[in-house]
């Protein structure tokens, strides 16, 4: 609706319920560019989307289909550079139309490059690439697009709103990031003005550096996390971090692996109730979180199973990693013996308290718990480097080795995804390969040969043992 008055235009954005009463109009005069346009209000505590929507309405252009007409936007056709000293490159110049911070339509000038003269050829076809690029400009489909920066996007919208919503243990890993690498490198740039060469050549030059490639595996997620909302909230056409790749993934190191009777011999030198976490770990493969948020009221030991429902970090309590991680698994004789002995000694069955818990009743810090006692003890017997997540593997690994089928481990371990069973924990055993040599050997240095009805003669050329 518009009406007109003395004061000058007044334009209201109405929604699709037509009531008015929770719409204030508010001026938007501080902070806004002075321009010859009618002054616009916006609505109380509206959206960037909202004020970019009420901008392109006071232009004439057309948000979404709510409208059949349009003004016909003024044609442009934009100006052909070339620039370049040894490399001559096609450069176009035009105007477009931008929302500023308040949402007052800004007209400015963008220069893109189209290309080197070499690959693009003559210069009427650098006229038609151009006029490609300007089209949906000129038609007036395009969107005045948000002059807002990565950092205000990121610190005003993204951060408040979307992070929350990630497990504690992901906001965790994901601030160090955001504030050491991307806000560094993207945050003065406007949102649109990133592009997948920018993230690609951004990604290549920390690949060169001592970060780890899960580390930048996790910056990709975090920028493509980011990006991603501002393009479903309509700051961005794309999201230009779904078109780069990362640099290969580099092979494995050795994984320090624990034979049972390693095993073994760790949990006898342990005293309770640490004895009884680890075996109960490598017993059922439960993640570390997983271990630590149990409940006595999860354990079943009428019908012998756990229910995985719950996993905790740092204090707090939430879902487990994944849908696939919330499970029911059976647990073996000894786990049921384990289990009812460390009740009886705790004097805790309510279901509501934890299996293992501190005498305050809260959770276990698992990475005290692994650097007061487990790699102290690993260190003595000299197993190497020792996590929670390697009693996991142990599990995983003999699993395999006891020819049950992939699909029962990745039900145990709560895998979304069977590869991750079989590439990242089933780990090659040294005795396995042992005895697989063992067989190769065997077959070898086996009499070669046909062999007759009466025997083979060893004295015989078919008989002769290969020294």
């Amino acid at each position: 609706m518009r009406e007109h008055g003395d004061e000058g235009e007044i334009a209201y954005l109405i929604s699709s319920s037509e009531n008015t009463s929770a719409l204030i109009p508010m001026p938007c005069d501080i902070g806004c560019r002075s321009s010859p346009s009618p002054p616009i209000f916006l609505l109380l505590g509206a959206t960037m989307s909202d004020r970019i929507t009420l901008g392109a309405r006071l232009s004439g252009r057309v948000i979404g289909k709510e409208c059949k007409t349009m003004a016909r936007p003024k044609h442009q056709a934009g100006s052909l550079l070339i620039r370049g000293k040894r490399k001559k490159m096609y450069v176009a110049r035009y105007y477009e139309n931008v929302a500023g911070p308040c949402g007052e339509l800004q007209r400015v000038r963008r220069s893109i490059l189209l290309g080197p003269i070499t690959e693009i050829g003559t210069r009427r076809a650098a006229l038609n690439r151009m006029a490609e690029l300007l089209r949906p400009i000129n038609l007036g489909w395009q969107t005045p697009r948000a002059t807002v920066t990565f950092r205000q996007f990121v610190q005003g919208e993204w951060e408040p709103k979307v992070l929350c919503l990630f497990k504690l243990s992901t906001q965790v890993g994901y601030r160090p990031i955001m504030s050491s690498h991307l806000l560094p490198h993207f945050g003065d740039r406007v949102l649109f003005e990133i592009t997948p060469a920018h993230v690609q050549g951004f990604l290549s030059d920390k690949s060169k550096t001592r970060i780890a490639w899960h580390t930048l595996r996790n910056m990709r997620n975090l920028l493509r996390s980011v990006l991603r909302t501002a393009t479903e909230w309509g700051y961005i056409e794309d999201n230009p971090v779904a078109r780069v790749k990362l640099p290969p993934k580099p092979r494995r190191t050795v994984t320090t692996y624990l034979l049972p009777q390693q095993v073994q011999k760790l949990i006898t030198q342990m005293r309770e109730p640490y004895r009884s976490m680890v075996l109960l770990a490598v017993l059922t493969g439960l993640r570390r979180g997983e271990l630590f948020a149990l409940r006595w009221g999860a354990v079943n030991f009428q019908k012998g199973s756990l229910d995985v429902r719950e996993s905790v970090y740092n204090g707090h309590f939430s879902t487990p990693k994944t849908r696939s991680s919330v499970r029911r698994i059976p647990l073996s004789s000894p786990a049921i013996a384990l289990l009812r002995t460390h009740q009886t000694r705790m004097k805790r069955s309510d279901p509501e308290e934890l299996v293992f818990a501190s005498r305050a009743g809260t959770p276990f810090r698992p990475d005290n718990i692994l650097k007061r006692v487990i790699q102290p003890l690993c260190r003595k017997l000299k197993y190497g480097r020792v996590g929670w997540h390697t009693f996991r593997h142990v599990h995983a690994t003999l699993l395999s080795e006891l020819g049950e089928p992939l699909k029962t481990s990745q039900a145990i371990l709560g895998h979304s995804d069977m590869q991750t069973t079989l590439q990242v924990y089933t780990h090659a055993v040294s005795e396995s390969v042992l005895r697989a040599e063992e067989r190769l050997a065997k077959a070898v240095l086996d009499p070669i040969g046909p062999k007759s009805k009466k025997g083979v003669d060893s004295k015989t050329e078919e008989g002769v043992w290969i020294q």
